[in-house]
């Protein structure tokens, strides 16, 4: 039974609408009669309510909600029951969506972006692991993406069938769990041994099919029943991953897929740290290097060079190679043709001509002639005039107040230029 917009529960909250109603509960928005906070209000159907097993399910979800605090998880706030006994839960409003919407919305989802998803699905496990919790319930509908600008940001929902590894007492059965999740995204051993004695490494198959299934648009074990899920593992792997998505994906990436994916818990990743190294490191190599890339248009014809080659022969401005240090990405679906720069230089200048071939006696007499000789020619004398006018230069002409000289005959006059 729904609850009608503008209630108030236990004079705290009032509800705004309804979120989604899928599953064994309804979760609806809220907001805090004491502030304007916003909140999300998980609300268990009444059928659920009066099943002790149910009661205890939802006590262990609130209780680990409250012991975990961690950003890639939903912050707990408030715990109650409704009057008509119905149990709810109040958690962090998260806006964005859930994965299985993204993927119902976009069938092929790409390598890169789910891969990175995945990458923050597995910072949320790590954290869950190390405090000795197995969540037993990764599916589509357990992952949020919570819009952030652009991006999205991952967070780990739905504890509902988790395991308390410290917890002394009794396990919960997690027969009425598989209400939560599909039956294809459980690990064997949680189906054939019990899930009482499935580990970390459980949510880690269970991450491997969501990566598969991302991708892929199919699942690696399609099945509706457990005993159909088994006999599709015992029968051998799946497809590989770069086969199901038609080439989408390199051999790299469908190798670690299938390590996620082995049967037996000792085959596979054995923590959620070393299958996130292992995607780090495709990462690095499907992501393009640092480069100066060229402008994407072409620049007019009559600013093109006059050595430049016909249009037929020319190479395109994307070819241009990188002036970086890094050496030039391979060339996949959708990226740039760089051409050597050998191979550049060839399409788009002349060939240098080639030196003359010479003789080897003309070659041996050449070096001859570069040797120096034993004594150099004296260099030629510069003109006379010139030297005495820089050795001898005039004396100063007397002063006109002085009379001449009557001491003998005046010699001739003799015109120097001044020195400037």
């Amino acid at each position: 039974m729904a609850i009608d917009s503008g209630t108030i529960i236990s004079e705290k909250y009032r509800i705004v609408r309804l979120v989604d109603e899928r599953g064994v509960g309804a979760v609806y928005e809220g907001r805090m009669l004491r502030g304007d906070g916003r909140v999300a209000i998980k609300v268990l159907r009444r059928k659920f309510s009066e099943d002790k097993e149910w009661i205890a399910r939802f006590e262990r979800e609130t209780a680990v909600a409250a012991r975990m605090s961690s950003a890639r998880l939903a912050r707990f706030l408030d715990v109650g029951v409704l009057p008509d006994r119905r149990r709810y839960m109040v958690m962090e409003f998260l806006e964005g969506e859930k994965l299985s919407t993204r993927m119902e919305r976009v069938v092929h989802m790409q390598p890169k972006v789910m891969v990175d998803l995945i990458l923050q699905l597995l910072e949320a496990l790590r954290q869950v692991h190390e405090a000795k919790i197995v969540h037993r319930g990764i599916s589509p509908t357990a992952v949020f993406l919570q819009k952030m600008g652009r991006l999205d940001y991952v967070c780990l929902l739905d504890f509902g069938v988790c395991k308390d590894m410290t917890d002394k007492l009794r396990d919960i059965n997690t027969a009425q769990g598989r209400l939560l999740s599909s039956v294809a995204y459980s690990a064997p051993e949680a189906l054939a041994r019990g899930s009482r004695q499935a580990d970390h490494r459980a949510d880690l198959f269970s991450v491997g099919v969501l990566l598969y299934r991302g991708i892929a648009a199919v699942a690696p074990f399609p099945a509706q029943e457990p005993q159909e899920l088994l006999s599709r593992l015992r029968s051998g792997p799946p497809m590989p991953l770069s086969q199901a998505a038609d080439g989408a994906v390199d051999g790299v990436l469908s190798e670690i897929v299938q390590h996620a994916l082995e049967r037996t818990p000792e085959a596979r990743f054995q923590s959620a740290e070393e299958m996130s190294d292992a995607l780090n490191a495709w990462m690095l190599t499907a992501m393009p290097m640092p480069s100066v890339r060229a402008p994407s248009v072409r620049p007019p014809p009559s600013m093109a060079p006059p050595s430049m080659a016909p249009p037929s022969m020319a190479a395109p401005i994307s070819a241009i190679p990188s002036t970086s240090g890094y050496p030039p990405p391979s060339v996949g679906r959708g990226g740039t043709v760089r051409l050597p720069t050998s191979e550049l230089q060839a399409r788009t200048r002349p060939p240098p001509p080639m030196p003359p071939t010479m003789p080897a006696d003309e070659e041996d007499t050449i070096t001859t002639e570069l040797q120096p000789s034993a004594a150099p020619p004296p260099l030629p004398k510069g003109p006379t005039r010139t030297i005495r006018m820089k050795l001898n230069p005039s004396p100063p002409a007397p002063p006109v107040s002085q009379p001449p000289s009557s001491a003998g005959p005046e010699p001739p006059t003799v015109h120097r230029p001044r020195k400037r």
